[in-house]
């Protein structure tokens, strides 16, 4: 699978772990065709962004800060995610900020907002079964695969439904 259709993928994983557990709540979960103006200068368009206040969101866009960004990084775009967009976010307060690498490897780094500068939360990876293989019993014991978002607190994520069918 190519790198454009990872991203694809694992925006859309993610945008169906967060809408299959909102249900009936008082959410909405938007992908990346919704603009998000954080700002009257600050324009942007994450991958995949619940929304908890509905008082921002206007007719096609949403005028506020989303509670949780996740941004699938791509080669072309990473560093505008890890640089511009990752000090835009913490700025103008987004709480929790994940970048999701699509490529090559496949994490995900979880930065939560603290006194107005995000700290890196916490890096889950998945690992190729060739590596599980190479690793000791201790290190297999330590894989951590399900992380708990701090948007819910009992919604959790599984690494594994992310990066479901992407080779």
């Amino acid at each position: 699978m190519g790198v454009a259709l990872n991203h694809n993928s694992i925006s859309k994983n993610i945008f169906d772990i967060f809408e299959r557990y909102d249900g009936d709540r008082k959410c909405q979960i938007f992908g990346s065709d919704i603009s998000v103006h954080l700002t009257q200068e600050d324009k942007v368009i994450p991958d995949v962004f619940p929304i908890r206040n509905p008082d921002v969101v206007k007719d096609k866009d949403v005028v506020g800060v989303p509670d949780l960004v996740v941004e699938v990084l791509c080669r072309k775009t990473r560093m505008y995610d890890r640089g511009f967009k990752y000090h835009l976010y913490e700025r103008c307060g987004v709480k929790e900020y994940w970048l999701v690498t699509s490529h090559g490897y496949y994490s995900i780094e979880v930065f939560l907002l603290e006194d107005g500068k995000y700290r890196l939360d916490e890096i889950y990876e998945l690992f190729e079964q060739y590596e599980i293989d190479d690793m000791t019993d201790e290190e297999r014991a330590e894989l951590v695969y399900e992380f708990k978002t701090h948007l819910y607190d009992d919604l959790i994520i599984d690494i594994r439904d992310v990066f479901k069918g992407i080779d």
